[in-house]
């Protein structure tokens, strides 16, 4: 957890986000967020979401998930939520954050997303083979028997559900 203050600077740094990030309490406050929530993309992406929000004064909550660095210049996936608190004038005081790794959530995310592009890559190759049997044996159907024309007509409507189930 994270408290910032009205101009973005972090008041309270708490012990799980220094075993995370690798940033004690004392390297942590008083300094800008940017300092330990390096993201690449979008180096300002708080103080972004504090203007936008600011315009609308009944949205205090927000989530986002980002890679950050920590300060042994590791990557890290990080799920954050936080909520701006705002004084009587309806001005953001300070901001909570609620951080979570979800480095492992994005690995695993990564690995499923790799075993479909392989599995349905070497699926591919088979299924069009076989519609490719499947359409020479169509094409000249004298010889057989209505019974196997209508088993043929069922393989090739099997073998295009395949072929569906492999794009998707």
């Amino acid at each position: 957890m994270v408290i910032l203050n009205k101009d973005l600077q972090i008041v309270q740094w708490n012990r799980p986000m220094q075993r995370f990030t690798g940033y004690s309490p004392r390297e942590a406050e008083s300094k800008p967020y940017q300092r330990v929530f390096q993201r690449n993309d979008s180096p300002n992406w708080l103080h972004e979401l504090m203007i936008e929000y600011q315009a609308t004064p009944l949205r205090n909550v927000f989530f986002a998930e980002f890679e950050i660095k920590t300060k042994p210049r590791r990557s890290c996936w990080v799920s954050i939520s936080g909520s701006f608190l705002r004084n009587a004038e309806n001005q953001i005081e300070q901001t909570i954050i609620i951080v979570r790794d979800i480095s492992r959530h994005k690995q695993l995310e990564q690995r499923k997303n790799d075993f479909i592009s392989i599995a349905t890559h070497e699926l591919r190759t088979p299924i069009t083979a076989i519609k490719g049997y499947l359409s020479l044996i169509e094409r000249d159907t004298t010889g057989l028997s209505p019974k196997q024309v209508l088993y043929v007509s069922r393989a090739r409507e099997a073998n295009d559900r395949l072929v569906r189930l492999a794009e998707d």
